[in-house]
């Protein structure tokens, strides 16, 4: 016979399945003194019911009880030979229960499920809190604080050169041999532009006459062409001679004088400048050509007239060569901002420009043309050559590595300028690195957080304070009731380092 123990957590389905299931001829039940669950009739004589049923002896408890009152007229729900747990699902028995406790003088008590006495007290569960309670406070103090470490290392201002060479191949940067790929933009601009005139020269009209040419060579006839030159030797009523040139306007041929005679021959004559000296009175004496006024000379018989002359403002072939350049200057600098925006994350070579003028008209168009303002329209093309900014910063901070070791570069403050030094025929380019750099020394970032974890906020200063590296930094906390203790983190890897 199986013996079992019915106590506060016991209920009435639980022994009517221990009747079902053990292999025991019966079962003995036992009672603890909280536990009223046998007191009842009701429920002592559904079990008796049960184990009738199914052929099993039952014991309860020798206390003394109350009799449960007989029922004989109610079977309780249960046909007899009919096992009860095949008919229905055990959760049906409740119903049953129900059903027998109304008839009943004595309701039957809840089958609930009770808590141990132990648990019933409420100092126990103020006891559990207060564990709780700490256990989440050392895991949060351990746990969960955090630190950040802005750090301002001192820095080191460095100027130097790298010199590097580019070639046209597509080829990753060679630290090396500091060899670069390059490659060439070009963009075409148009401009125009007007300026003031400043060139001066004196234009007006030319005076024109007509001389007769006499030769008293006996021995030579003589042959002038146009375009032969006469200057006046001797001039009416003046103490001077004007140093005024003419020239003859058509060919002039004489035949040799005659013994005691001479020959002569008319032809007009031009200024050779514009200007009122040409205007010369009659009876003037001229040289003609490289004759000798021994024996040829000429003579104007009415005075020459129509030489005029005044100091104009033109536009010179200076005003011209300036205009241009200021256009092409414009120019320039516009193509070089075109480049340097449409080729994001280069650098170009600033004296590898080359500017081609495609195209140059004036207005007005003649050189020394009268006029107080000149215009202008210029087209160029520019074409210039550029590097990729991380290769050279690749190139440029393994340099700087090498001869200042220790040292980190910060490539966010890196400058550096390129300037063109040669060019060969294949195209290769020798360039010169101009660079401003700042150095900061190396500062290992787990001796940091390895010397800073749980150290007080106190000696953590005095820690940063005595790092010859460090100029400045900041310490935070987290979350910011931590900072009461006034302490860092106890795990190195709660302890974030940046610098600044």
């Amino acid at each position: 016979m199986k013996i079992l123990e019915v106590d506060s957590g016991t209920n009435l389905n639980h022994i009517l399945n221990e009747i079902k299931n053990t292999s025991e001829d019966g079962l003995e039940l036992t009672s603890v003194p909280e536990t009223d669950l046998l007191e009842n009739p009701i429920n002592r004589a559904i079990i008796e019911k049960v184990a009738k049923e199914h052929k099993k002896e039952i014991v309860f408890p020798s206390t003394d009880i109350e009799k449960a009152p007989e029922v004989e007229e109610d079977d309780l729900g249960f046909v007899e030979g009919e096992d009860v747990f095949q008919k229905a699902p055990i959760q049906e028995a409740h119903k049953i229960i129900a059903t027998a406790a109304v008839a009943s003088a004595k309701p039957a008590r809840s089958s609930k499920f009770n808590l141990p006495k132990l648990f019933k007290n409420k100092w126990v569960w103020v006891g559990v809190g207060v564990v709780i309670v700490l256990s989440l406070l050392v895991g949060s103090f351990f746990l969960l604080p955090a630190a950040s470490v802005a750090i301002t290392p001192k820095a080191e201002s460095k100027d130097t050169q790298v010199t590097l060479t580019g070639i046209t191949a597509s080829k990753d940067p060679d630290t090396g041999t500091n060899t670069i790929s390059y490659k060439s933009a070009q963009v075409s601009k148009d401009g125009v532009g007007e300026s003031s005139t400043t060139g001066k020269k004196t234009i007006g009209t030319a005076a024109k006459g007509r001389v007769t040419i006499t030769n008293q060579d006996t021995d030579a006839a003589k042959t002038f062409v146009a375009g032969t030159l006469i200057s006046p030797i001797s001039v009416p009523n003046s103490t001077s001679v004007p140093s005024v040139t003419f020239k003859i306007d058509a060919d002039v041929s004489l035949d040799k004088a005659p013994v005691g005679g001479e020959t002569s021959a008319g032809v007009n004559i031009t200024a050779t400048k514009a200007g009122s000296d040409g205007n010369l009175p009659a009876n003037s004496i001229f040289k003609v050509g490289t004759s000798s006024t021994t024996f040829v000379f000429a003579k104007n018989d009415v005075a020459f007239a129509g030489g005029e002359s005044k100091l104009a403002t033109v536009a010179s072939a200076e005003d011209r060569e300036a205009l241009k350049k200021s256009i092409i200057d414009k120019l320039e600098e516009q193509a070089k901002g075109d480049i340097e925006k449409k080729q994001k994350g280069s650098v170009v070579v600033v004296d590898s420009y080359e500017t081609t003028v495609t195209k140059e008209t004036y207005d007005p168009k003649a050189v020394d043309a009268e006029t107080d303002t000149l215009k202008a329209t210029v087209s160029i093309d520019v074409k210039a050559a550029y590097v990729n900014k991380d290769d050279l910063n690749k190139i440029v901070i393994n340099s700087l590595k090498e001869s200042a070791k220790g040292y980190n570069v910060k490539e966010e403050d890196l400058k550096i300028t390129l300037t063109q030094s040669s060019k060969d025929e294949s195209g290769n380019i020798k360039m010169i690195a101009k660079v401003q750099a700042q150095l900061t020394p190396g500062i290992s970032n787990e001796e940091l957080q390895r010397h800073l974890a749980g150290k007080s906020t106190e000696e953590a200063k005095k820690y940063l304070d005595s790092v010859d590296q460090i100029a400045a930094y900041k310490v935070t906390t987290t979350p910011f009731y931590f900072r009461i203790f006034g302490r860092m983190p106890f795990s190195a890897s709660k302890i974030k380092i940046s610098y600044q």
